[in-house]
């Protein structure tokens, strides 16, 4: 299929707020006189029922603190594939601004991804990155993608040993004037991602012809945006314009994690982390997701199961 260039997908109808909330019968209190300046001044309305309402509120940002601003589903046992679908017409599956104001009039949410940069489209489908280009998309990704850094990652997050599939389709590498040209500019696929400072990624295209499976964990130098390690590199390749079978198994062993990469079937690269890094190896479950830098892609037939 051949990539097409900008879109206009539809615009969602506004988010619906809530009511408003019950009112609240308040009691009057005289004014009185400070003893120190004479200044007059009126005592706080106090609630007949005060006690109830401040445990629910205490209650609502106790909860709020326990819950990491990243988290957005609960884990749980991968029971079976997690095979997510994309729709046929050209449609917007979410974007950056949906991450970062979901509340937002107009925003696109999606039950299956979290896109944190750029904007994800389904189209024939398939995702689509858009033409990436470095604009700042609004709620509908109409006047721009921002795909020219695309982070899209799963809304599940309980995938520990798994094999994760799908068909992929990509363009040769472009440029922008934000993004710039660069060596490793192409496609990436991650696993076990529990935040964008610790994941493993997994090169399947890059501009310079190599690939390369990576950690990103978090380091004294680097405690809060993380540090790439280079595990295992190779030659591979990008193929242009035309879809391959990708699959990424990772799973926890005696020895460390253990990350291998196949194309069509055929093994490519693999490595072991043992935290020869100084860092310790990933071994809980995590996220899957697809990295594009300065590159359009459309991929399809997601399938996430249990390592064999």
């Amino acid at each position: 299929m051949a990539f097409l260039g900008k879109r206009s997908p539809g615009r969602p109808a506004p988010f619906l707020r809530d009511g408003l909330a019950p009112r609240r019968e308040m009691v009057k209190r005289p004014r009185m006189r400070t003893p120190d300046n004479g200044w007059t001044v009126s005592r706080v309305r106090i609630p007949r029922r005060p006690v109830r309402y401040l445990v629910a509120a205490l209650a609502v940002l106790f909860a709020a603190a326990l819950v990491p601003v990243f988290v957005h589903a609960e884990r749980q046992p991968l029971d079976g594939p997690w095979q997510p679908t994309f729709d046929m017409g050209r449609s917007l599956v979410t974007n950056e601004v949906a991450h970062r104001s979901p509340r937002r009039p107009g925003a696109v949410t999606s039950p299956d991804w979290i896109v944190t940069s750029g904007s994800l489209f389904a189209d024939g489908g398939r995702a689509w990155s858009g033409y990436p280009d470095d604009a700042s998309p609004d709620v509908s990704s109409s006047r721009g993608t921002g795909s020219a850094v695309l982070r899209a990652v799963s809304r599940p997050d309980h995938f520990a040993d798994v094999r994760f599939h799908l068909s992929l389709e990509v363009a040769a590498p472009t440029t922008s004037a934000r993004t710039g040209m660069h060596s490793w500019d192409g496609v990436h696929l991650f696993v076990r991602y529990t935040s964008p400072s610790q994941l493993y990624a997994v090169t399947v295209c890059r501009r310079d012809g190599t690939t390369a499976i990576k950690k990103k964990a978090p380091t004294a130098g680097a405690p809060a945006s993380g540090r790439y390690t280079t595990m295992a590199s190779g030659s591979l390749p990008c193929t242009v314009g035309r879809p391959v079978d990708v699959d990424v198994d990772v799973r926890n062993a005696a020895d460390g994690v253990h990350v291998a990469l196949l194309v069509n079937g055929a093994p490519v690269l693999s490595a072991v982390d043992s935290g020869q890094d100084g860092t310790p190896a990933l071994t809980g479950p995590g996220r899957v997701g697809v990295r594009g830098d300065n590159t359009e892609l459309r991929f399809g037939s997601v399938t996430v199961s249990k390592a064999s």
